[in-house]
């Protein structure tokens, strides 16, 4: 009999585990894909860099497992909860706490292997398919086969017995705190005996606090000009986002804890039809028993945006810097451009021009508000106007000049981060002449690793014939897109890249004068500086797509994962009042209210639950992106805004589908 009963109470049970058990299924499935791929050689081996592709992919796989023991968790606190009445009942026929709990371990462990079975099945066929999109976000080139991971099967298996014992740990704590009683439970809300005006206090500092937050995120340059005064600069950046980050989640537990009961007790006339009444008062109950899980989930929301615009500007940035470290389809060495010249000529839509370079000593001094001056002397790059003319002939994105006299354009790497605090001084002092900077450009002459100073100048010819310096030549090389890969299959059997042209200095600067020389030093002289032999744009972008490609791969499923996580966790916690919901509509049915009404209450009740979380969350992320902007320019964060529709996509599925289920008890 006592098994039977068992038995019943967990087939009464087992829609509410449903979805529990679909997420676990997702989760063997996604976790045994990752493991997959780290175990894929071909994949692994193109990509090149081994250990940083095994790397990135176990730190996503590392996340997943964190986003699914809370999930676990807080479901599993859900059942347990919803279970007292069978807890009560396995009490009255004299069972112990610990045959309850090797029940529900035996439920456990029975939905884990059902779980385990159909995930990993199924992750056979989806690490194909995660597989060929890696490929795809990492640009390679390689077929994709089938492949069976013994190795991962085991891996999943273990992780999978590790959330298990979690859960288990979980239950028997939540079976053997339980207190049996013959009264029936009953819910305290203490908030409801505070006094009007406290309430009303509360509830608009939710409202300010929020207000604060994301008011400081519109205006955070300004607030960090102000704290740089005082603070230094990375040091003020840092503080005021954590200010900010603070404000935002005491704001948005106000908001959940006090804001939005006082808005849902507020009377209006329109409370009074369609059963609002009772929907109000069920959203009532439902936030002060919830406001500390509603606000958790729309931080971490907000959090996972966050994080994906983050990864979404560092993928945008080095992209775009493809542009400045090769702007066009080779920057050689000279003498090593005769030996493939003959070759690459024919190529079609050759171009080349020589770029004739001049090493000298200098100094001119930077400023980084809020950090300091610099006037250490440093080494620069000089290229005649004219040369330059005809190096922007085949690379039409560098700026127009226009010089004369000593007169100077200073080109300088992409300032993509702060660049409005850092301010270079308007001359350059060389050993026998100053330099006038006329303005500041974007170098998109080349990856600095060619050249041997640290930043380059464009000056008159007459200028240029003037000065004396360590005088060395790269070649520029175009030829048309459809030919790229035959010019990297001529540079990878003709050419080795190595490091060339060692060089010397020893300038000081004293006394507002430059002394000091540079000069051509011997190989493995000690404080020699080098330049690289080559610069392959192919190569540049390979590299570059394999690593952004692989970060941005790893952050997005991550994200997915735990937006479906956040959303099932309040799927849960709805499936688990159905019992009392089952009896509130039997009752209001038996009172002769229409269906129709019914249907109503269902969607305003579940809308209460899903879409304030994931509108706030939302709200955040947006803000934490104008923060990057502020801070990142040249950015492109389109995809985290794309990932902001498929958020409320997700909430959506998710919520309609809870709708339907609970129309079902009506």
């Amino acid at each position: 009999m006592l098994i039977k009963l068992m038995w019943r109470g967990f087939v009464r049970q087992l829609s509410n585990y449903l979805l529990f058990l679909v997420s676990m299924i997702f989760a063997v499935m996604l976790y045994y894909s990752f493991v997959t791929i780290t175990k894929e050689q071909p994949i692994i081996q193109t990509a090149g860099n081994n250990a940083q592709v095994v790397s990135v992919l176990t730190l996503g796989i590392v996340a997943i497992v964190f986003i699914l023991v809370y999930f676990m968790l807080t479901t599993n606190r859900f059942f347990i909860e919803n279970r007292r009445k069978d807890i009560s009942i396995f009490h009255l026929f004299g069972l112990k706490f610990y045959q309850i709990y090797l029940w529900f371990a035996f439920e456990l462990l029975l939905l884990g292997g059902i779980s385990f079975i159909i995930g990993i099945a199924l992750g056979m066929l989806f690490s194909k398919l995660l597989s060929m999109i890696l490929v795809f976000a990492m640009g390679l080139n390689i077929a994709v086969d089938f492949f069976v991971s013994f190795e991962a099967i085991t891996s999943t298996a273990t992780v999978l017995i590790f959330l298990l014992l979690l859960v288990a740990i979980q239950t028997l704590w939540l079976v053997s705190s339980f207190k049996f009683s013959w009264e029936n439970q009953k819910i305290s809300f203490p908030q409801l005996n505070r006094k009007k005006r406290f309430q009303k206090i509360t509830a608009i500092l939710g409202i300010v606090f929020l207000a604060v937050g994301w008011g400081s995120a519109i205006f955070f340059l300004r607030i960090v000009q102000i704290a740089v005064g005082k603070f230094y600069l990375v040091e003020s950046i840092l503080v005021i986002m954590l200010i900010i980050f603070v404000i935002c989640i005491i704001g948005t537990y106000l908001f959940f804890a006090c804001t939005l009961p006082y808005y849902q007790k507020r009377k209006v006339d329109s409370v009074y039809r369609d059963l609002k009444i009772l929907t109000r008062s069920e959203n009532l109950a439902y936030y002060y028993k919830n406001w500390r899980l509603a606000g958790t989930m729309t931080i971490l929301l907000g959090l996972a945006l966050a994080f994906l615009g983050a990864t979404t500007a560092v993928v945008s940035l080095s992209m775009n810097n493809i542009r400045e470290f090769a702007p066009v389809s080779l920057m050689i060495d000279q003498e090593n451009y005769q030996t493939i010249k003959n070759e690459v000529s024919q190529l079609s839509g050759y171009q080349a021009t020589i770029l004739s370079l001049k090493l000298v000593g200098g100094q001119q001094t930077l400023r980084i508000v809020g950090e300091g001056t610099d006037e250490k002397p440093q080494l620069f790059d000089l290229i005649s106007q004219s040369n330059y003319l005809r190096f922007r002939k085949i690379n039409p994105q560098l700026a127009k000049v226009d010089l004369s006299g000593n007169q100077a354009i200073m080109f300088t790497p992409v300032q993509s981060i702060l660049k409005d605090y850092i301010k270079y001084s308007s001359k350059i002092h060389l050993a026998d002449r100053v330099l006038q900077v006329k303005g500041v450009e974007t170098n998109y002459l080349g990856d600095t690793s060619l050249r041997l100073g640290q930043e380059i100048i464009v000056v008159s010819d007459e200028t240029y014939q003037a000065i004396s310096g360590v005088s060395y030549k790269l070649a520029a090389v175009n030829v048309a897109n459809n030919e790229t890969m035959v010019l990297q299959k001529i540079i990878d059997q003709k050419l080795t890249s190595k490091w060339i042209d060692p060089i010397k200095e020893n300038l000081e600067w004293h006394n507002n004068k430059l002394s000091g020389e540079v000069s051509r030093t011997e190989e493995n002289q000690e404080n020699a500086a080098y330049r690289i032999n080559y610069v392959s744009k192919s190569e540049i972008y390979r590299s570059t797509r394999n690593q952004v490609g692989l970060l941005l791969f790893m952050m997005t499923f991550v994200v997915v994962t735990f937006i479906v996580t956040m959303a099932s966790t309040a799927s849960m916690r709805q499936l688990s009042d159905l019992p009392q919901k089952r009896d509130r509509i039997k009752l209001l049915k038996q009172m002769g209210i229409p269906n129709n009404y019914l249907v109503k209450q269902i969607y305003r009740e579940n809308f209460v639950v899903f879409f304030p979380t994931a509108a706030i969350g939302l709200l955040h992320s947006c803000f934490a992106i104008l923060v990057f902007q502020q801070l990142v320019a040249n950015a492109s964060y389109w995809f985290v805004y794309l990932f902001c529709g498929v958020l409320l996509i997700i909430y959506f599925i998710f919520y309609w589908g809870i709708c339907q289920y609970q129309k079902r008890l009506i």
